[in-house]
């Protein structure tokens, strides 16, 4: 049986660096780093089909964008960097779950991305969430997922399976 453990690293909330043309700007505990031979492409669909903002642009190659960083709500930050490489016909090994919290945004989600490429979902998950994947121009999954709104407050003891009995 695994037992659960505590990190090595530190659990501290990091602190912000101050504000850049009106963002938040923070060390990023977590961030994805996304690929992409068409970094303007990828950017304009992070914010029409899921709704992120642009964050910064830059640097500039040949009239092309190298990087642009993308972020949805706090902690939610991607960089999407140029790639000589196309990654066509390739499945992404991992997925990256986006919280939206309530399962009423996850539907508003779907609705908007689905008029710009790939969805799969909504869907309700066995663990009281409701989750929508999806798919980049690239045909990179990204889910996003809200706690659902018939699912009934626990308090994390019930959640942990450690309420007295």
């Amino acid at each position: 049986m695994i037992e659960t453990t505590r990190p090595t690293l530190s659990q501290e909330q990091p602190e912000d660096l101050g504000d850049f043309e009106g963002w938040d700007v923070y060390p990023m505990p977590v961030f994805v780093r996304l690929e992409t031979p068409d970094v303007d492409r990828t950017a304009r669909w992070f914010a029409e089909a899921i709704g992120f903002g642009i964050m910064f642009v830059g640097p500039v190659a040949d009239g092309r964008p190298m990087m642009v960083h993308v972020r949805g709500a706090r902690y939610q930050d991607v960089l999407i960097v140029a790639s000589e490489t196309a990654p066509e016909g390739r499945r992404c090994p991992i997925e990256v779950t986006f919280q939206v919290l309530t399962d009423a945004a996850v539907d508003e989600l779907a609705a908007r991305a689905s008029m710009y490429g790939r969805v799969v979902g909504p869907r309700n998950t066995p663990w009281h969430t409701r989750e929508v994947t999806v798919y980049d121009p690239d045909g990179n999954p990204f889910v996003f997922t809200g706690r659902s709104s018939s699912t009934p407050t626990m308090d994390i003891e019930e959640v942990m399976g450690e309420s007295s009995t």
